[in-house]
């Protein structure tokens, strides 16, 4: 068997929702005063009008693989594969992208640059698999072994890098803070009013998000603002899969198969502000960037008793035994995936937030004698 995949992936989306402002208020009796203490909203910092948040991205998936099933002799199979992919780096079609890129002391000297592609391309990802089927002369065709290994590689969804639509030149995500009693509307950058219409561009402009790019970091002219990005050479993540298990005939129709399973992933995605780790850049925060670090582990054991069907019985029973762990479960960011320690991924193995020790399922399938052999209307509903 051999072949190719080719996938091309437009994502046309528009954030301008963005652009209808957001409020915070400290209680009722300042919602009931009109008095915010904060303002989120998206617009151009070279204009401060609403920005424009279509976004034309772009990726690919091209893959080439080949398998081999040879029957090496009457009681030997052995499967044999190799599998390449590319996954093109992200695009945006009219080059309204940018990235961060830290400078030689980190992210203390970073600046934003207008890219044609986030990051450079990966093209390691060859994956070879070898699998084997064999069943001993001794046990005269009632035992086999299967096993195999493998690897497989998988890109970053896109989505996690769309993000990036967000950083200047082209849009800044504006947190506006804090507003009190003593300084009410953080002098009047907090801009507290209703749109003409239901359009969400309809909100008058806050000339004083009209600030200007700073040519030194690319970021926002005596503003801190945040930001997403990823490193330039962003590798795709991979996992060694890998089982053995052997498989026998009982009687009454009955088959035992009892195994192990397991896999180790490599380059994991998690998302980290990296102003938790290192001295930041006061024009960014929160700078949130991909970090290919993640590790994980699976391993199981399954057992499995299947009934072949006869006599009008046919079931299906299966427990596995397994334990799954990681340094990250989910990329986040967020409250439920946001580590105790980021800058010491040691200290943050332990079990997956989806690790579940005990498995079960049971299905059966039961060809009830009744009314099977009757001519009338009950026999044809229930027979």
């Amino acid at each position: 068997k051999y072949g190719l995949e080719i996938r091309r992936e437009q994502n046309n989306n528009n954030l301008v929702g963005g652009a209808r402002p957001l409020y915070s208020f400290a209680g009722l009796w300042n919602l009931a005063n009109d008095a915010p203490i904060f303002e989120a909203i998206n617009a151009d910092p070279r204009t401060g009008q609403p920005a424009n948040a279509q976004r034309y991205f772009r990726q690919g998936d091209y893959a080439a693989f080949g398998q081999h099933d040879w029957k090496a002799r009457q009681n030997l199979t052995i499967n044999l594969g190799v599998r390449y992919e590319y996954f093109t780096p992200l695009r945006e079609a009219r080059g309204q992208m940018s990235n961060l890129f830290p400078g030689p002391n980190g992210f203390i000297d970073s600046q934003l640059k207008v890219v044609g592609e986030l990051y450079n391309p990966d093209r390691n990802n060859f994956a070879p698999r070898v699998g084997f089927a064999w069943s001993p002369k001794l046990f005269k065709d009632k035992l086999v072994w299967r096993g195999g290994g493998g690897i497989a590689y998988n890109r970053v969804p896109s989505v996690l890098f769309g993000n990036t639509r967000g950083n200047p030149p082209f849009m800044a995500r504006f947190s506006i803070c804090c507003g009190s009693a003593t300084n009410p509307f953080v002098g009047g950058q907090i801009k507290y009013v209703l749109g003409a219409d239901n359009s969400l561009t309809s909100y008058p402009v806050n000339p004083l998000l009209s600030l200007g790019i700073d040519p030194a970091t690319g970021g926002i002219t005596g503003r801190t603002i945040e930001i997403y990005g990823t490193p330039q050479n962003q590798p795709n993540a991979y996992v060694y899969n890998f089982s053995l298990e052997g498989q026998y005939e009982l009687p009454f129709d009955l088959t035992a198969t009892l195994g192990y399973s397991g896999s180790a992933g490599h380059k994991l995605i998690r998302i980290v502000n990296q102003n938790f780790i290192f001295v930041r850049n006061p024009r960014f925060a929160p700078v949130f960037f991909l970090q290919p670090d993640v590790n994980s582990n699976f391993h199981a054991l399954n057992s499995r008793l299947s009934k072949r069907f006869s006599k009008g019985v046919q079931f299906n029973a299966n427990y596995r035994w397994s334990k799954s762990i990681d340094t990250l479960s989910f990329e986040g960011p967020g409250a439920v995936t946001n580590q105790t320690n980021p800058s010491n991924l040691a200290s943050e193995r332990g079990p997956s937030d989806f690790d579940a020790t005990h498995y079960f399922t049971f299905s059966g399938l039961w060809d009830l004698p009744v009314f099977r052999d009757q001519k009338t209307v009950a026999g044809k509903i229930l027979g």
